[in-house]
């Protein structure tokens, strides 16, 4: 007798907790589905990022070779100019 009663009391109690829980259950599998979302869109974000990054690089490379670039010509440029007498405008002078 006992033994039933105890089962019934703990039956009671679990169906009390399940029920409790189940609000909480549901919140966290909510939370979850929007971590992983989060979690996919932050990879492809990363992603992105990555590949800009490759390109920007790759700019950068391009700018210095053609600030290097100008400097030459500037300096092949001036020295004809110089020999030629050439006196150059203000506004046409590369700045540095």
């Amino acid at each position: 007798m006992i033994n039933d009663d105890l089962n019934q009391i703990r039956g009671v109690v679990k169906e009390e907790v399940n029920t409790a829980l189940e609000p909480v259950v549901k919140k966290l599998d909510t939370l979850w589905e929007q971590t992983v979302k989060l979690t996919e869109n932050m990879t492809e974000v990363q992603e992105d990022l990555d590949a800009q990054k490759v390109t920007l690089n790759q700019i950068a490379v391009n700018t210095e070779n053609n600030k290097d670039n100008i400097s030459k010509l500037n300096k092949r440029v001036g020295n004809l100019e110089d020999q030629a007498g050439i006196v150059l405008p203000l506004e046409l002078t590369i700045a540095r």
